[in-house]
């Protein structure tokens, strides 16, 4: 196995980039999940129906508030698990 080595900045940002489109997620999808898949590159609102976005949103929501502690994140995905 090779040894990689991590750039922490890039990491960071990485990051950042992520937890803002999550963030512009959080702000449409409140009480329902993203659509599997976009339309003009929007997507429609999908009601809970055992479709893969909804533990995938979900399962984000999870990992952000993992990463940040912020407890935005865990309060969203709570509701909607």
């Amino acid at each position: 196995m090779t040894n990689v080595t991590i750039d922490q900045s890039k990491l960071n940002s990485a990051m950042k980039t992520a937890l803002a489109k999550l963030d512009g997620l959080m702000a449409k999808f409140t009480e329902d999940f993203p659509a599997s898949s976009s339309k003009e590159g929007a997507y429609d609102h999908s009601a809970n129906r055992g479709g893969w976005t909804q533990c995938f949103y979900t399962g984000m929501l999870f990992l952000a508030y993992d990463y940040t502690k912020n407890e935005k994140y865990l309060n969203l995905a709570k509701k909607l698990v």
